[in-house]
């Protein structure tokens, strides 16, 4: 028998504590990073129920979705994780009127003000046209039944939580 043949038997042992450390590792830094977002709602504001988390925002960009916490928003309590797409920048023109949401004079949804009656309001008291100031967002939700930027107005960029990616 040739002892140069014989494989050392702490070899996979070993090899398997290197593969589980960087499997933890390797975890820790993309848990910290990133995580599984879940929309639990039953009405939901955008076509997707999972997302992927990006916990950091270096830049924001219109037609992304975004995570921002709840601050002032009627019905809801503060520090709730919203997930809207952004679609207004500053210096975009904002126009909400009886025909629709309208950015920089392109119409982007024509669909009733469904939460007016909710919020115990007539839908012509959210008809309004602003250029959006430095450091605010307009966040929208595509689905029909929305609560969004039309509702409860702009969102503070320093909000932002984070970027969802859609999963399904």
């Amino acid at each position: 028998m040739n002892k140069g043949n014989k494989k050392n038997p702490l070899l996979l042992p070993l090899k398997m504590i290197w593969v589980a450390i960087f499997m933890v590792v390797f975890f820790k830094i993309l848990s910290s990073n990133y995580a599984l977002y879940i929309d639990t709602q039953d009405q939901r504001c955008l076509p997707y129920k999972y997302f992927i988390f990006h916990k950091h925002v270096n830049e924001v960009s219109k037609g992304k979705i975004y995570s921002f916490k709840s601050k002032g928003i009627e019905l809801f309590d503060d520090g709730l994780n919203f997930g809207k797409i952004v679609m207004g920048v500053s210096g975009d023109k904002v126009t909400v009127n009886e025909k629709g949401i309208f950015i920089n004079d392109k119409l982007i949804d024509s669909s009733l003000l469904v939460h007016a009656k909710k919020l115990k309001k007539v839908e012509s008291n959210y008809y309004t046209e602003y250029v959006i100031p430095e450091n605010k967002l307009f966040m929208f939700g595509s689905m029909p039944n929305s609560y969004d930027s039309r509702y409860y107005g702009l969102v503070d960029k320093v909000d932002l939580t984070g970027r969802l990616y859609p999963l399904w």
